[in-house]
């Protein structure tokens, strides 16, 4: 239940992370190791195939991630160029409001991909049990070394939860609730008042990518920069053979 005593007045948000690549990728996959250590204390019940998933998703850290974030990917072929897309920047801060007293995988997955990318994680709770099941996992991703810089968690009020989204100051919002709640949120962020400087981006379980789509869980948090090389000049090519 909320707790209005305990409720902070004003978010804190956090710092996007200023470690390389593959330092912050060994720290976050020592935190997702410890959620996979403890992950039947977190989840309690039948999910096993969540923990599949997220065993599944680890794996693609380990042996793909560093591909993906540093190394072009080619695009659609197209004659006479070269087009690459570039990974390599990301957003800043990821706003997480929770209501569930144990989030949904697929925000557990959105957290740890907004984190191995160096994005600032702000959690913001609405109830205790929330506060409770996140406060573990910010534990965990800090014994692994992650400043409490880049993730923070909170215990808001309501006040301070409709200022922040009215006055636009983080674009990036996942909704870790129910669709009820998703919209009221979206209704209050979305007033007409045309202050933001960039697109406000929701996300919540109902759109989330598929569990088996790795890629499509860190896109979500990647500023994607796509690259064309013309090869040919009045349809021949640029290079000359003598």
């Amino acid at each position: 239940s909320e707790d209005p005593m305990s409720e902070a007045r004003e978010i804190m948000l956090s710092s996007p992370s200023d470690l390389p690549p593959g330092m912050l990728l060994a720290r976050v996959q020592r935190g997702v190791k410890s959620i996979l250590t403890n992950f039947e204390f977190l989840y309690q019940g039948i999910y096993g195939e969540s923990k599949s998933a997220l065993y599944r998703f680890n794996d693609f850290l380990e042996n793909r991630y560093e591909s993906y974030a540093l190394k072009n990917d080619s695009n659609v072929y197209i004659p006479g160029q070269i087009s690459v897309r570039s990974n390599l920047l990301s957003v800043d801060i990821l706003l997480v409001i929770s209501y569930e007293p144990r989030a949904y995988i697929s925000s557990l997955m959105s957290v740890i991909s907004a984190l191995v990318r160096g994005v600032g994680v702000s959690v913001v709770c609405r109830n205790d049990d929330s506060f409770f099941w996140w406060s573990k996992i910010v534990t965990y991703f800090r014994q692994a070394g992650i400043s409490s810089s880049q993730i923070r968690i909170q215990q808001i009020s309501r006040k301070a939860l409709k200022d922040a989204l009215e006055s636009h100051v983080v674009t990036n919002v996942l909704v870790d609730g129910k669709l009820e709640q998703f919209e009221e949120l979206t209704q209050i962020s979305f007033n007409f008042n045309y202050t933001e400087k960039e697109m406000i981006k929701f996300y919540g379980p109902f759109d989330a990518p598929s569990l088996t789509n790795a890629k499509g869980f860190l896109d979500q948090f990647s500023l994607v920069r796509s690259f064309a090389i013309n090869t040919m000049r009045h349809g021949a090519p640029l290079e000359l053979d003598i």
